[in-house]
């Protein structure tokens, strides 16, 4: 049997707010942008994730997202993520967090593992995520950064570093990306090994058509 594909669920930004961020990446790296090895801009829904029952699962991610009524997405300031990464943050809205809560719940009667990461309670326990929530979110989820522990946000360039972040936070600083409509939720599949792996949408769920 072959071993099941890597999967995410997410919400991609719109034509316009991936312009401006192509636009920023570029300033910073240069045209090709190859340095920064981002394929595709997008806020995570549930990281990545393997299963062997896409079919099911699309099929229950498309159901909540129908059921949910489109709405904002608005920023909220430009990070330094866990000490290497710049990140837009993401203002975590109700309506985010239910959709987020919901995804992952629709992933875990789904899943048979995660991609990369072994999240194993005593390991934990030992470790520097001394936060009680995340014990609890392992036994609900399987996995610990479940709200509230959920920080929404878009991956700007990867491995700055502190040093990087000082650096760039002035050109940081001019990039201003407005709030826009979430109105989709996207599967994307992963191939081969993350370090050479391309990303791309395989399913793509209209997510109601009010703002709200």
């Amino acid at each position: 049997m072959s071993r099941p594909y890597s999967y995410t669920v997410e919400l991609v930004p719109p034509a316009s707010v991936l312009k401006e961020i192509r636009a920023f990446q570029a300033r910073l790296y240069g045209p090709t942008g190859q340095e920064y090895g981002i394929h595709h801009s997008h806020l995570t829904l549930q990281e990545r994730f393997r299963t062997r029952s896409i079919r099911s699962l699309q099929d229950e991610i498309g159901s909540i997202a129908s059921s949910q009524s489109a709405f904002g997405v608005r920023p909220a300031g430009i990070r330094l993520f866990n000490g290497q990464d710049l990140v837009m943050m993401i203002e975590k809205s109700e309506s985010l967090k239910k959709l987020h809560l919901n995804v992952i719940e629709a992933v875990m009667r789904h899943r048979t593992g995660y991609h990369h990461q072994k999240y194993d309670c005593q390991e934990f326990r030992d470790s520097k995520f001394t936060d009680r929530r995340c014990y609890g979110n392992l036994k609900l989820y399987g996995m610990p950064f479940a709200d509230p522990l959920y920080n929404p946000h878009v991956t700007l360039a990867y491995g700055l570093g502190s040093e990087g972040f000082n650096q760039v936070m002035g050109m940081a600083s001019d990039l201003n990306i407005p709030s826009w409509c979430a109105n989709s939720v996207v599967i994307s599949r992963e191939d081969g090994p993350v370090s050479n792996s391309r990303i791309h949408s395989v399913l793509i769920f209209q997510a109601g058509h009010k703002k709200s």
